[in-house]
Protein backbone atom coordinates (compact mmCIF):
# COMPACT_ATOMS: atom_id res chain seq x y z
CA UNK A 1 0.00 0.00 0.00
CA UNK A 2 1.13 3.62 -0.79
CA UNK A 3 -1.35 5.74 0.94
CA UNK A 4 -0.19 9.20 2.23
CA UNK A 5 2.37 9.66 -1.03
CA UNK A 6 -0.17 11.63 -2.73
CA UNK A 7 -0.26 13.79 -0.27
CA UNK A 8 3.37 14.08 0.83
CA UNK A 9 4.41 14.39 -2.54
CA UNK A 10 1.76 15.52 -4.80
CA UNK A 11 4.29 16.65 -7.58
CA UNK A 12 6.10 12.94 -7.55
CA UNK A 13 1.96 11.59 -8.10
CA UNK A 14 1.05 14.37 -10.70
CA UNK A 15 4.30 13.28 -12.43
CA UNK A 16 3.29 9.10 -12.18
CA UNK A 17 -0.55 9.68 -12.73
CA UNK A 18 0.61 12.05 -16.28
CA UNK A 19 3.24 8.89 -17.01
CA UNK A 20 0.35 6.57 -17.00
CA UNK A 21 -1.83 8.63 -19.14
CA UNK A 22 0.21 8.92 -21.72
CA UNK A 23 1.48 5.50 -21.66
CA UNK A 24 -1.74 3.42 -21.16
CA UNK A 25 -4.29 2.48 -24.35
CA UNK A 26 -7.41 4.01 -23.10
CA UNK A 27 -10.31 1.92 -22.18
CA UNK A 28 -12.22 -0.69 -24.58
CA UNK A 29 -9.30 -0.17 -27.30
CA UNK A 30 -7.27 -3.24 -28.75
CA UNK A 31 -4.71 -2.95 -26.76
CA UNK A 32 -6.82 -2.17 -23.20
CA UNK A 33 -8.64 -5.46 -23.65
CA UNK A 34 -4.99 -7.61 -24.36
CA UNK A 35 -4.02 -6.41 -20.94
CA UNK A 36 -7.08 -6.77 -19.26
CA UNK A 37 -7.01 -10.48 -20.86
CA UNK A 38 -3.97 -11.40 -18.96
CA UNK A 39 -5.49 -9.62 -15.01
CA UNK A 40 -6.47 -12.59 -12.71
CA UNK A 41 -9.55 -10.21 -12.34
CA UNK A 42 -10.28 -6.13 -12.87
CA UNK A 43 -11.79 -3.86 -10.16
CA UNK A 44 -15.03 -3.97 -12.42
CA UNK A 45 -14.96 -7.70 -11.88
CA UNK A 46 -14.02 -8.03 -8.08
CA UNK A 47 -17.33 -7.04 -6.54
CA UNK A 48 -19.79 -8.37 -9.20
CA UNK A 49 -21.83 -12.08 -8.47
CA UNK A 50 -20.08 -14.54 -10.06
CA UNK A 51 -22.79 -16.46 -11.53
CA UNK A 52 -24.28 -13.69 -13.05
CA UNK A 53 -23.07 -13.78 -16.38
CA UNK A 54 -24.64 -10.80 -17.77
CA UNK A 55 -22.87 -8.65 -15.17
CA UNK A 56 -19.74 -9.18 -16.74
CA UNK A 57 -20.77 -8.89 -20.17
CA UNK A 58 -19.05 -6.09 -21.99
CA UNK A 59 -21.37 -5.87 -24.93
CA UNK A 60 -24.83 -5.64 -22.99
CA UNK A 61 -27.35 -3.39 -23.05
CA UNK A 62 -26.45 -1.82 -19.54
CA UNK A 63 -22.70 -1.58 -20.40
CA UNK A 64 -23.04 0.05 -23.72
CA UNK A 65 -25.63 2.67 -22.26
CA UNK A 66 -23.01 3.73 -19.61
CA UNK A 67 -19.95 3.87 -22.42
CA UNK A 68 -22.66 6.37 -24.07
CA UNK A 69 -22.72 8.71 -21.46
CA UNK A 70 -19.54 8.74 -19.45
CA UNK A 71 -17.78 11.33 -21.06
CA UNK A 72 -21.35 13.45 -20.86
CA UNK A 73 -21.44 12.62 -16.92
CA UNK A 74 -17.86 13.92 -16.90
CA UNK A 75 -18.31 17.13 -18.68
CA UNK A 76 -21.05 17.74 -16.05
CA UNK A 77 -19.02 16.54 -14.14
CA UNK A 78 -16.40 19.43 -14.87
CA UNK A 79 -18.85 22.34 -15.40
CA UNK A 80 -19.86 21.77 -12.01
CA UNK A 81 -16.11 21.66 -10.42
CA UNK A 82 -14.23 24.37 -13.28
CA UNK A 83 -10.94 24.13 -10.68
CA UNK A 84 -10.40 20.62 -10.69
CA UNK A 85 -8.05 18.91 -13.53
CA UNK A 86 -9.06 15.50 -14.86
CA UNK A 87 -6.16 12.91 -15.94
CA UNK A 88 -7.73 9.62 -17.44
CA UNK A 89 -5.98 6.39 -18.34
CA UNK A 90 -6.58 2.85 -19.21
CA UNK A 91 -5.70 -0.37 -17.44
CA UNK A 92 -3.04 -0.46 -14.47
CA UNK A 93 -1.95 -2.30 -12.09
CA UNK A 94 -0.81 -1.70 -8.27
CA UNK A 95 2.48 -2.30 -9.54
CA UNK A 96 2.49 -0.45 -13.27
CA UNK A 97 2.21 2.69 -10.38
CA UNK A 98 4.11 2.48 -7.95
CA UNK A 99 6.85 -0.47 -9.24
CA UNK A 100 7.84 -3.73 -7.79
CA UNK A 101 5.73 -4.34 -4.57
CA UNK A 102 5.86 -6.51 -2.13
CA UNK A 103 3.40 -9.33 -0.79
CA UNK A 104 0.94 -9.89 -1.93
CA UNK A 105 2.71 -9.87 -5.01
CA UNK A 106 -0.07 -11.61 -6.58
CA UNK A 107 -2.75 -8.90 -6.12
CA UNK A 108 -0.21 -5.92 -6.75
CA UNK A 109 0.61 -7.25 -10.56
CA UNK A 110 -2.24 -9.24 -11.71
CA UNK A 111 -5.36 -6.89 -10.43
CA UNK A 112 -6.08 -4.54 -13.09
CA UNK A 113 -8.25 -1.41 -12.82
CA UNK A 114 -9.01 1.60 -15.45
CA UNK A 115 -10.52 4.45 -13.15
CA UNK A 116 -12.84 6.86 -15.29
CA UNK A 117 -10.42 9.69 -14.15
CA UNK A 118 -8.12 10.59 -11.29
CA UNK A 119 -8.88 14.55 -10.28
CA UNK A 120 -7.18 17.12 -8.38
CA UNK A 121 -7.05 20.55 -7.79
CA UNK A 122 -4.04 23.74 -7.86
CA UNK A 123 -3.19 24.61 -4.52
CA UNK A 124 -3.46 28.87 -5.00
CA UNK A 125 -1.09 29.41 -2.49
CA UNK A 126 1.78 27.17 -3.68
CA UNK A 127 0.91 26.21 -6.89
CA UNK A 128 0.95 22.87 -6.20
CA UNK A 129 -1.31 19.57 -7.02
CA UNK A 130 -3.97 18.60 -3.83
CA UNK A 131 -6.53 16.96 -2.87
CA UNK A 132 -6.06 14.41 -5.62
CA UNK A 133 -9.15 11.81 -5.66
CA UNK A 134 -10.26 8.92 -7.95
CA UNK A 135 -13.71 9.44 -10.00
CA UNK A 136 -15.61 6.50 -11.24
CA UNK A 137 -18.89 7.29 -13.31
CA UNK A 138 -21.74 4.96 -13.29
CA UNK A 139 -24.97 5.53 -15.71
CA UNK A 140 -27.72 2.99 -14.93
CA UNK A 141 -29.17 1.48 -17.51
CA UNK A 142 -32.16 1.23 -15.13
CA UNK A 143 -34.71 3.92 -13.92
CA UNK A 144 -37.22 4.40 -11.62
CA UNK A 145 -39.98 2.50 -14.27
CA UNK A 146 -37.97 -0.31 -14.26
CA UNK A 147 -36.99 -0.87 -11.02
CA UNK A 148 -39.55 1.55 -8.39
CA UNK A 149 -37.87 0.42 -5.23
CA UNK A 150 -34.55 2.00 -5.68
CA UNK A 151 -34.07 5.87 -6.27
CA UNK A 152 -32.03 7.59 -8.52
CA UNK A 153 -29.03 7.80 -6.31
CA UNK A 154 -29.07 4.42 -5.31
CA UNK A 155 -25.49 2.61 -4.83
CA UNK A 156 -25.48 -0.71 -5.91
CA UNK A 157 -23.65 -3.08 -3.60
CA UNK A 158 -20.94 -4.16 -6.40
CA UNK A 159 -19.42 -0.20 -6.40
CA UNK A 160 -17.81 -0.11 -3.34
CA UNK A 161 -15.21 -3.27 -3.97
CA UNK A 162 -14.81 -1.90 -7.25
CA UNK A 163 -14.17 1.58 -5.45
CA UNK A 164 -11.70 0.42 -2.98
CA UNK A 165 -9.77 -1.91 -5.41
CA UNK A 166 -9.29 1.21 -7.28
CA UNK A 167 -8.16 3.01 -4.20
CA UNK A 168 -5.53 0.44 -3.07
CA UNK A 169 -4.25 0.49 -7.03
CA UNK A 170 -3.64 3.92 -6.69
CA UNK A 171 -3.18 4.69 -2.63
CA UNK A 172 -5.76 7.30 -2.36
CA UNK A 173 -7.77 7.85 0.38
CA UNK A 174 -11.23 9.42 -1.33
CA UNK A 175 -12.92 9.07 -4.22
CA UNK A 176 -16.00 10.33 -5.87
CA UNK A 177 -18.83 8.20 -7.35
CA UNK A 178 -20.50 9.88 -9.99
CA UNK A 179 -23.75 8.22 -10.54
CA UNK A 180 -25.63 10.38 -14.14
CA UNK A 181 -29.14 10.01 -15.85
CA UNK A 182 -28.86 11.79 -19.16
CA UNK A 183 -31.79 13.58 -20.27
CA UNK A 184 -34.98 11.45 -21.85
CA UNK A 185 -38.98 12.62 -21.99
CA UNK A 186 -39.41 11.65 -18.55
CA UNK A 187 -36.58 13.43 -16.37
CA UNK A 188 -33.63 15.98 -17.12
CA UNK A 189 -30.03 15.50 -16.88
CA UNK A 190 -29.14 14.85 -13.44
CA UNK A 191 -25.97 13.79 -11.73
CA UNK A 192 -25.21 12.44 -8.20
CA UNK A 193 -22.31 12.61 -6.13
CA UNK A 194 -21.05 10.62 -3.36
CA UNK A 195 -17.73 10.91 -1.76
CA UNK A 196 -16.66 7.50 -0.87
CA UNK A 197 -13.47 7.14 1.79
CA UNK A 198 -10.98 4.53 1.74
CA UNK A 199 -11.58 2.08 4.52
CA UNK A 200 -8.61 -0.09 5.55
CA UNK A 201 -11.48 -2.43 6.73
CA UNK A 202 -13.03 -3.23 4.09
CA UNK A 203 -9.79 -3.19 1.41
CA UNK A 204 -8.35 -5.79 3.93
CA UNK A 205 -11.76 -7.83 3.11
CA UNK A 206 -11.44 -7.37 -0.31
CA UNK A 207 -8.02 -8.62 -0.31
CA UNK A 208 -8.41 -11.09 1.70
CA UNK A 209 -11.10 -12.73 -0.17
CA UNK A 210 -9.33 -12.60 -3.34
CA UNK A 211 -6.22 -14.41 -2.01
CA UNK A 212 -8.36 -16.95 -0.80
CA UNK A 213 -9.05 -18.18 -4.14
CA UNK A 214 -5.07 -19.73 -4.58
CA UNK A 215 -3.16 -21.93 -2.57
CA UNK A 216 -0.13 -19.39 -1.39
CA UNK A 217 2.14 -22.08 0.39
Amino acid sequence: MNSGFAEQCPEEYLATLLRLSRDTAPQRTEEWYKKRSVMLTTASQIGKPSDTEKAMDEFSPAIRHGCDYEDEALFQYQQKFPDRKVIQMGMVTEEDVWGPQQLPELFANRVGGSPDAITYKIDEETGKPTDFRLLEIKCPYWNRHYAPDKTQDYIEKWYMPQIQCLLIIFGLSVAELLIYYPVNEDQKATLYIHTIPASVEKQALLMLKFLAQFDLE
